[in-house]
């Protein structure tokens, strides 16, 4: 299995909030659209625990994901998981 994703520390994501919100959305997204315009039957798409609520209460449990806004300093790569968890629901 390969994962691939542009993330760096807190001082990368407050410098860099632009390029790594668009770098990760148009890698995910094309992913996802090329696997649907290719039928590949089966696709494994990775979250991350970024995108869960900043105040989430441990230990996280799926059902809590949509319950807040992520922890700011990575919210950006957190908001693009849930929208990719989004797009690969819409294809399926």
């Amino acid at each position: 299995m390969r994962l691939a994703a542009v993330v760096g520390d807190i001082g990368a994501n407050r410098k860099n909030p632009g390029s790594y919100l668009y770098d990760n959305a148009i890698m995910g997204i094309e992913l996802t659209e090329q696997c649907r315009q290719f039928n590949v039957q089966k696709v494994v798409l990775v979250g991350t625990t970024y995108a869960y609520p900043k105040y989430a209460r441990m230990p996280f449990t799926e059902d809590q994901l949509w319950d807040g806004y992520p922890e700011e300093t990575n919210a950006r790569y957190g908001l693009v998981k849930k929208m990719l968890l989004v797009q690969a629901q819409a294809y399926r």
